[in-house]
This record gives C-alpha cells, structure tokens and sequence, in this order.
C-alpha cells in the first residue's frame, strides 16, 4: 500500500515567501486615509465631474488614461460612493493579479527557480509597489501585457485548439480599451507570427487560424480610435509636455538618447542600477529564450521596436512609469539569464551552480529590497493635503479669500465639497511657469483687502531651467507687500499661509520688477 504525500512540497516555501511580501507590501502602501497626489488627483476630477460620454472627449489637465479604466473607475465613484481609496482599488487588484500572472507566464516552459526570480523581481520592484496603489493604470498596463503574452503561448502549447486562440482573439480586443500599450504588445504578439510563418501566410489553414484574431484586434483599435485615441493623438499639449521622451530620428544621428533610454529601463523598472551584470543577464537572457520559446523572444524584441516607433512618430513617450508594461517580459528575460548560468554549471559543479544563481538573484534583488526597507522605514507621503484643508476651514470665518496656487488646484478641487469649500469660494490658480509675473497681476486682479488664505502643494521650485524662480516664494513675497503673515499651516508637501492683505499695489511695475 503506498501513501499519497499531503501538504505543500517545501519547494513552494519560496514563492509563498515572496507573494506573503509582495502582499503585505502593496496594502502597507495603500494605506487608507492617504490624500491624493496631483498626477492622481487630475484624473480624479475627471472621474469626478465627467458624465460617461464626457470621459471619451478630451480630458481635464490634458490627461489621457485608457477608455476602459476611466469607465470602471467611473462606476466604482459614482456607484459605491467618493472615497478616493476607492479609486485605488482597481490598480490594487490588477497589481495583486499580475504576481500570479507572471508566476504561470514563466511556468509555462521554465524550471521553478526560474519562475521564482522571474516572480520576486516583480513582486519586489518598488516601481510596481508604488503604482500598484495610485490612481494610474500602469499596473493595468503591466497585468494586460503578462495575460496576453500567456494567452499567447497557450496559443503556441496548444496550436490545435480552437478556443485557446479564440481566447487570444478576444483578450487581444478587449485589451486595447484597458490599456494604450497593449497595442504594441499586440503588434509584437503578431509581428512574431507573422515572421515565423511567412512562408504560410497565404495558406488557407494559417488564415482560418489567425486571420480572425488580427480581424478582431484591428477592428476593436479601429473602433476605440474614433471614439477616443484620436482625441489624445490630437493633444498637442500631451506632444510638447513629452517632447523630450519621444525616440529622436534618424536613431543613428542621437546614438546617446538611445543608450542612455534603453539603459535606463531596467533601472526605472526594477529599480536596479543598469550596469553590465543586468544588461549581459538581460540579452543572455532574451538569446535563451530564442532557443527554448523562439515565438515569445521575438515578441518581446518586437514589442520593445514597436514602441520605439511609436515613440519616434511622437505617440508614446519613452519613459519612466509609461514602460512599466515591459516589466513582465523584462523580469522573464533577467530570470531566464541567471537561470541559464545555473544551467551551465549544474551538471560538473551542482553546488557551485546554486551559489552562482542565489549570487545573482541577490544582486538583482538588492536594491530594490532596500528601497522597500527604507519606505516602510518612513513611510513617505507626496502631497497630503486632507489634513490642511481640514485645518483652513476649521480656522477660516466668512469673508475670507482663498487663493490656491494651480499646483494644488486639482486635489483641492477633488475635496472642496467634504471640507465645505462651495463653487465660487477660492481661487484657482493658473499656469504661468513661463512669465511668472502673471501670478501676481492675477492675484491683484481676483483678490481684494481682508484676510486670505494661500494655499500651496507641489511647487515648482526651480523645477525648469528656463525660469529660475521658486513659484511659491515668489507669491508669498508679493504677500508679503501687500500684507501682514497671521499664521501658517504645514502638511508633507502642502503649506497654507493666512495673510491681512491690503489693496493692491498701486505701481504695477513692482510685480515686473520681481
């Protein structure tokens, strides 16, 4: 009589280990009660004060988000209420899901010590943690992109059944509404087979089997650019804000933006210095996985070239928070490196092969293992603005002005109505970064004599090299003219000062003179 083993095989004990910290770490982050930043508090107001159709028009702030994220952020706020920590909760999911996406990505064809890195390095990338809790859809990004690559290999697993392809047909159109670079996941998903097969291409069998899949892509991007892509790519504010993130042509004529780019990526996405280990791991790596997952190598290169292009045509910035998607395929190509040096060694020095891979994971791991350290040390906040304006209206009294600088006019908009801050009771600043004397002829215009409240977050203190001028201290010392300080508030990153204002200056020339 034989007995079945039960219970967990202690080889899972690292992976539980891992998706136990990565859990734990995106909730510390999430950390309810937390205010809202500017970059999520301008697509808060949209979320907010935007009907349905109006989300598929130009956005407030010149935001752009994909159609499908803003529609269910939209049904989470305006069906379950107007908590902001509501309006994390879908990029909280979605990076929560893409640590056991990644997980059976790699299992897919891969040993389980493969699998384990590939998974820790996402589970542990700060970048992730961070995103994974804001009001952005890069997690989204992230998540989208691991599911149809895995979509795509059942596909290559399973080359004789219908319904995995169907799967991939129905995934690929419903992720162009979710997230904007899916689309060159797709075109990299589709580019490989197109190379692989070109021979095939116009054979009956390789149309039955792929023509509908690139029909149902083509056509759901077709639909979603009319009602909404075409209103993004028509933004030139969105052109000239990330002009210096678009890949220069000719590529041979600015050698130096695309070494330094494509150097950076691996430093921005798992928070490691891009040095020669990660980039010999990476492209070990990626020729590894040319031999062992030919279609899935040729994907991802694709996909990395498609975006270049589109950035290059100055429809995608290259950079930062924008390439989170290439995390999956980057964090298999890292794992896939060290995994190979393992396999090199493990048949003539097993011992020495297990040091040289835990050795490796280290180093890939290190840094980013202590910038999650160092935050839930500190516990860093952005901009925590609920806590001020609680303050200014438990010290305002009726009559007084309130002034806010355009940095902080978002997130004071998303929480005017909680504080009792009604239409028409402050206002709202506007961008004058480039002739910042306009700042001050707009407040003597929009402000009178009496008690007034100025209220700051996420100033621009010498933030460009054109204009030398901290914006705040700039405001507050034409204040300082015109008035008398009475108090001041601080929270992390946001100030609000209480001034006695006289009349406005009678000598215009004083603000220019500044």
């Amino acid at each position: 009589m034989t007995t079945r083993k039960t219970g967990l095989p202690w080889q899972w004990l690292p992976v539980l280990i891992v998706l136990a910290w990565a859990l734990f770490l995106r909730l510390d982050y999430f950390a309810p009660g937390r205010s809202l930043w500017l970059d999520e508090a301008m697509l808060g107001v949209n979320i907010q004060r935007q009907s349905l159709l109006g989300l598929v028009q130009p956005l407030l702030y010149d935001q752009a988000a994909p159609l499908g994220f803003l529609l269910l952020q939209w049904l989470i706020h305006h069906l379950l209420g107007g908590s902001d920590d509501l309006l994390r909760v879908v990029p909280l999911l979605a990076g929560l899901a893409l640590l056991p996406m990644v997980f059976l990505l790699a299992r897919q064809d891969g040993t389980r010590p493969f699998a384990w890195l590939a998974l820790a390095l996402v589970a542990l990338a700060p970048e992730h943690v961070r995103y994974s809790s804001e009001l952005k859809q890069y997690s989204l990004d992230a998540l989208v992109a691991a599911y149809l690559m895995w979509c795509f290999g059942e596909v290559l697993k399973q080359s004789a059944d219908s319904r995995a392809r169907t799967r991939l047909a129905m995934s690929g159109a419903l992720a162009v509404w979710c997230s904007h670079p899916s689309v060159f996941v797709l075109a990299g998903l589709g580019g490989a087979v197109v190379l692989l097969h070109w021979r095939e291409l116009r054979a009956p069998s390789f149309l039955r089997s792929w023509g509908g899949v690139a029909a149902a892509w083509v056509l759901s991007f077709a639909l979603l650019y009319l009602l909404h892509l075409r209103h993004v790519a028509a933004n030139p504010s969105l052109t000239d804000f990330w002009r210096r993130s678009f890949a220069p042509l000719p590529p041979w004529s600015h050698w130096g933006w695309y070494r330094a780019s494509l150097s950076g990526v691996l430093n921005h996405l798992f928070s490691m210095h891009a040095g020669v280990l990660p980039s010999v791991l990476l492209l070990l790596g990626i020729a590894s996985l040319w031999v062992r997952r030919r279609p899935l190598a040729l994907a991802m290169v694709l996909t990395l070239v498609a975006t270049l292009v589109a950035s290059a045509l100055s429809r995608y910035p290259f950079h930062g928070r924008f390439l989170l998607f290439m995390m999956p395929a980057a964090a298999l190509a890292l794992a896939e490196g060290a995994e190979r040096c393992r396999q090199w060694l493990r048949d003539g020095h097993p011992v020495l092969a297990g040091s040289v891979y835990l050795g490796l994971a280290s180093l890939l791991l290190f840094h980013a293992v202590d910038l999650d350290r160092q935050h839930l040390r500190d516990h860093p906040v952005m901009e925590e603005i609920k806590p001020l304006m609680k303050e200014v209206a438990d010290h305002r009294r009726a009559g007084d002005q309130i002034y806010v600088y355009y940095g902080a006019v978002p997130a004071f908009s998303f929480y005017a109505a909680r504080y009792g801050f009604g239409p028409g009771e402050f206002v709202e600043g506007t961008f004058h970064r480039w002739q910042p004397e306009l700042y001050l002829s707009e407040i003597d215009r929009a402000l009178g004599a009496g008690r007034t409240w100025f209220v700051f977050s996420h100033n621009c203190n010498h933030c460009r090299p054109r204009v030398r001028v901290n914006e705040q201290r700039f405001i507050l010392d034409h204040a300082d003219r015109r008035g008398v300080l009475i108090e001041q508030l601080d929270g992390p990153g946001t100030t609000a000062y209480l001034y006695d204002l006289g009349p406005p200056l009678s000598d215009p020339g004083l603000a220019a003179d500044r």
